[in-house]
């Protein structure tokens, strides 16, 4: 199978991607600004299983044209895509009543609507092939953590998109889940997530 994560250059997606090389996928990842990091991934899953293709992309999730690009690259390079992991997150924290539109905006656009873009790409092919498999990353931030309101937005809102993604494609072969990981050694919660 072919799978596609965005966000695999680092922390959880880029264990992703060497875990499905290790159990015979293809990888598509994304990253959006640590090529460097990219590069390494590709070279340790091509240690791994140098039979498999494994190749990332450049992506800015928040852009539809862009993630538009990138899912036509990929296409092109690996003819379909079976499994989508929409993994590519951030966080900002803030208080609400300090919140800005931007620090608001950046995480919603990032998390929510980024995976929303991502999934609405490949549903045709899906669709096409009679199957697919979405797997969306949540938190357990999605059930409220002070000081990111944002991030507990986005989180949730994955909850809803997944439940809508099973009713209207579920019967096409198409299923859609949501993990909800806790805490990991990651950049991101290295950065300042909090467990409260």
């Amino acid at each position: 199978m072919v799978f596609f994560v965005t966000g695999g250059s680092r922390g959880i997606g880029a264990g992703i991607v060497l875990q499905a090389v290790r159990e015979g996928h293809d990888v598509a990842f994304t990253y959006r600004s640590g090529e460097e990091a990219a590069r390494k991934v590709e070279a340790e899953a091509k240690a791994i299983a140098p039979d498999r293709k494994v190749k990332g992309y450049q992506l800015d999730v928040k852009s539809s044209a862009d993630v538009e690009r990138v899912a036509d690259a990929v296409l092109d390079d690996f003819d379909t895509v079976h499994v989508v992991v929409p993994n590519a997150g951030i966080n900002i924290n803030n208080l609400v009543v300090q919140m800005t539109d931007a620090e608001w905006d950046e995480v919603i656009q990032t998390n929510l609507t980024g995976a929303f873009y991502v999934v609405r790409q490949f549903l045709s092919t899906m669709m096409g092939n009679r199957f697919g498999r979405i797997i969306f990353m949540s938190s357990l931030g999605a059930g409220g953590v002070s000081g990111q309101a944002n991030y507990s937005a986005s989180k949730a809102g994955l909850l809803g998109l997944s439940k809508a993604l099973s009713k209207e494609y579920g019967r096409r072969g198409i299923t859609s889940n949501v993990l909800m990981p806790g805490f990991f050694d990651t950049d991101m919660t290295r950065e300042g997530m909090s467990s409260s």
